[in-house]
Formats: C-alpha cells, structure tokens, sequence
C-alpha cells in the first residue's frame, strides 16, 4: 500500500511541476491566453458588467450594451453560472483567464 500511495504522490507532483513550468509566464503576470478582438472588446466588457450586476445582488440575464440588447444568461461565451469563472471575482479580469486555464490542466 506504501508503495502505491507514493506512486500517486510522486506522480501528482511530476504534473503539477509540468503545469507550473508550462504556465510560469502567465502565472507571473507577463502575459495572458486572450489576444486581438477577444482581448480588447469581448471578454473584458462581459466579464465587467457581469461583475456590476453580480456585486449589486442581481443576475444579468439581458445585455442592453450588445447591439440593439442580447440575452446574457444565454450565451455560453459569458461563463456566468460556470464555477471556474468565479476566479475573476478576486482576481483582474485577464489574471482569472489565466488561472482558469491552469486550473483546467
């Protein structure tokens, strides 16, 4: 049994130090996963007004910003009942991409 349980540890360790070096300039803030229009207009603008409906108690089912208004709470890309997306509640909007992503692998 010893045996087994420090081969599942040395193995836990082995894929997190993989992680942590694949991910090291992310996790240092250097850089981020997001680039072009999906860093500039997409995900900042839904990942903001999702934080201001959520921090005044309500839930933004409707985004009147989009064109002429589009369903929120509808549209997969907006993450908002995604339990990993919470990350960006404490963490800038693109640090919490970052880390999502980490926490992915």
């Amino acid at each position: 049994m010893q045996r087994e349980t420090r081969t599942i540890i040395v193995s836990a360790c082995t894929i997190v130090t993989a992680v942590l070096i694949f991910f090291w300039y992310i996790i240092l803030g250097k850089s981020n996963l997001l680039h072009g229009n999906n860093l500039d207009v997409y995900y900042p603008q839904w990942a903001y007004y999702k934080l201001m409906l959520l921090s005044e108690g309500r839930v933004p089912l409707w985004s009147p910003y989009t064109y002429s208004g589009t369903p929120y709470q509808a549209d997969v890309q907006t993450v908002l009942f995604y339990p990993l997306s919470l990350i960006s509640l404490i963490t800038p909007v693109l640090a919490s991409l970052g880390w999502s992503a980490i926490l992915h692998f």
